[in-house]
């Protein structure tokens, strides 16, 4: 995917705007190419077109940007009943189109500029996003619609400056969902490197979050999105970790490893431990213990 930057400089200059219904379906997107950035907005169904090689499914809630002098096409009939907003645009700011890396570099830029109170004057999208509250992004697709349509004789600048406004309103919501996942990202490295560095006396899950100042539930959530394992696998695995240097490294009988690590239930820890290992605690003694000593 690509992402295009902008400078504000210059608004951008509205063409032309509207919004698609399919009544009866089967239209699909045409395949051209234009000199115009277009803007869609989806409201209902799924419309999918392809664009630089990749397909792209616009639905409720998600925006797509067609690229001037990039050919797109639909790839599939929408179905009766889908809707969409969309609008053409010029861009006069000198405009770049970057990759991944280099969005990183320009996202964390602006982030920083705003957090110290400063003004950015670059615009940052990318080719394809969602918004997390499309109510708003809808409501200026209506006020840019109606207000192309009225009479009164600063329609063109007003429609420019509510399209630019449009464009930074789906700019910022990129560069919150990159904050977001970042701030996620490092909440979570921070919750499991504590589990980690803690593995024999780390409790419970309510514990862990009474340290961190968190709701269970939303740390649980945090960790998983950023990881794909919950807090209490986190937990579980750090134990067994523990356990296993244990195992390999003192004559503790596995009960005693059982209770070293935070379980009162020897038969239980063994079962945790064999989920994880395909081994039992005695098996695996067994079998790398020689291992460990030759490395020793």
């Amino acid at each position: 995917m690509l992402y295009l930057t902008t400078d504000l400089k210059t608004p951008a200059e509205y063409c032309t705007s509207g919004r698609f219904v399919s009544d009866t379906g089967g239209a699909v997107h045409p395949d051209r190419l234009l000199s115009t950035y277009v803007v869609l907005f989806g409201s209902e169904g799924e419309y999918r077109i392809r664009q630089n090689g990749t397909e792209y499914a616009l639905t409720p809630g998600t925006y797509l940007i067609l690229l001037a002098g990039f050919r797109h096409a639909g790839t599939a009939p929408c179905l009766p009943g889908l809707k969409h907003y969309w609008c053409h645009f010029f861009l006069h700011g000198e405009v770049n189109l970057i990759d991944e890396e280099s969005m990183e570099k320009t996202a964390d830029r602006l982030r920083r500029r705003a957090s110290e109170g400063g003004a950015n004057d670059l615009l940052l999208l990318p080719e394809f996003g969602r918004v997390p509250s499309p109510e708003r992004i809808q409501l200026l697709f209506h006020s840019l619609i109606d207000k192309s349509r009225g009479m009164d004789a600063y329609r063109e600048k007003e429609c420019d400056l509510i399209l630019t406004e449009l464009l930074c309103e789906l700019s910022d919501a990129f560069l919150a969902e990159r904050a977001g996942t970042d701030r996620g990202q490092a909440t979570a490295a921070k919750i499991v490197e504590y589990i980690r560095s803690k593995a024999a006396s780390v409790g419970s899950v309510a514990e862990i979050a009474e340290v961190f100042g968190y709701n269970p539930e939303y740390m649980t959530t945090v960790v998983r999105r950023a990881t794909g394992l919950s807090v209490l696998e986190h937990i579980n695995r750090a134990k067994m970790e523990e356990a296993k240097r244990l195992l390999l490294s003192t004559g503790l009988t596995v009960a005693e490893i059982a209770q070293a690590v935070g379980y009162a239930d020897a038969r239980y820890f063994a079962r945790l431990f064999r989920k994880q290992t395909d081994l039992t605690p005695s098996e695996y003694r067994n079998t790398y213990f020689k291992i460990h000593t030759n490395r020793e």
